[in-house]
């Protein structure tokens, strides 16, 4: 299978990652994207245009930017935005229709209604019969959507743990300082 070509905006972004450069001129992003032709570097311009836009490149002056890079940050608060959408609208959901209308995948949308339900937003009606998907249903009408606490105790306890880590590496080189002393002393 042939190797699958770059878009054109991927081929500008690769331009602003390669020049490195605090700032860029659009003759140093088209001569490092090797562009062609007027129609590219006119392509290349509203594409730079749609970069600044999006916050992944900011004009410093007229013809001079900085490549700030891409934020994909936002995808999933997006998406959980959406969902929580059609929550407050439908107000009984499944799985399969968050997944088909949030474009969410099933895992996602099903971690985000669990976490909902160990809050006491929503509570799961099991499908009848049995081979029916489940209904989730909104309990606690509320304006704004709730915080992923889940989410924030998993990154606590990741750094709870890298500091304990961290703390017995620490130890351990300290302990092998103090070897070495009484080693460097012991030959005195």
């Amino acid at each position: 299978m042939p190797a699958r070509k770059d878009t054109f905006a991927a081929r500008i972004r690769k331009a602003c990652i390669l020049l490195r450069h605090d700032t860029m001129t659009y003759a140093d992003i088209s001569s490092t994207a090797d562009l062609r032709s007027s129609a590219e570097e006119v392509k290349m311009r509203y594409t730079i245009a749609d970069f600044v836009k999006s916050g992944e490149m900011v004009r410093i002056a007229p013809g001079v930017l900085r490549y700030v890079g891409k934020d994909d940050s936002g995808k999933i608060t997006e998406k959980r935005r959406v969902m929580w959408r059609i929550l407050k609208m439908r107000r009984t959901v499944t799985v399969e229709e968050m997944q088909e209308m949030a474009g969410a995948s099933n895992k996602y949308a099903l971690e985000w209604l669990s976490n909902l339900r160990r809050i006491g937003v929503v509570e799961k009606i099991p499908g009848k019969p049995a081979s029916k998907p489940s209904k989730w249903r909104l309990v606690k009408d509320i304006a704004h959507m709730p915080a992923d606490e889940e989410q924030a105790a998993k990154y606590r306890e990741i750094r709870r743990q890298k500091k304990a880590v961290l703390g017995q590496v620490l130890d351990d080189i300290q302990a092998g300082i103090n070897r070495a002393r009484t080693v460097l002393e012991d030959d005195i």
